[in-house]
């Protein structure tokens, strides 16, 4: 994999009880490709602004709501996650940042291309490409 890939997501009026505004950075740090070929997507995500109460983890992660689709039009949902994302606001760690991995099966043959979907936030994070390691 390439470089770590990184959307900035802002939703206005986005309700997790309330009106709030959030802009929040949903970033893809690596894809750890296992020997079995599962794909396991570290992710990171980093509160921008937030007007509401203090943020809750939910806020961040959906994770019966995270599929990958590949360039061949192949979808593939979750086999596992990390489970509650952890809180990076430790010392050394990164502020209002929280970290934890999806697990997604092993790609088709001839998939070069993936996009990883959360569709309760309806974000895309196009562009992940497949490519030999050395």
């Amino acid at each position: 994999m390439g470089a770590p890939v990184t959307i900035t997501v802002t939703a206005v009026s986005l309700d997790f009880n309330g009106p709030y505004n959030l802009t929040m950075d949903l970033c893809v740090t690596t894809v750890q490709v296992n020997n079995d070929g599962t794909m396991k997507f570290n992710m990171e995500w980093r509160l921008v602004t937030w007007d509401g109460p203090l943020p809750s983890r939910y806020m961040y992660a959906s994770p019966d709501f995270m599929s990958l689709g590949d360039n061949l039009g192949n979808g593939y949902g979750r086999i596992g996650d990390s489970g509650p994302v952890v809180d990076n606001d430790v010392v050394g760690g990164k502020p209002d940042t929280y970290i934890g991995w999806y697990l997604f099966p092993v790609p088709k043959n001839g998939a070069t291309t993936l996009t990883l979907f959360d569709t309760l936030k309806k974000v895309t994070v196009p562009g992940i490409m497949l490519r030999p390691g050395k």
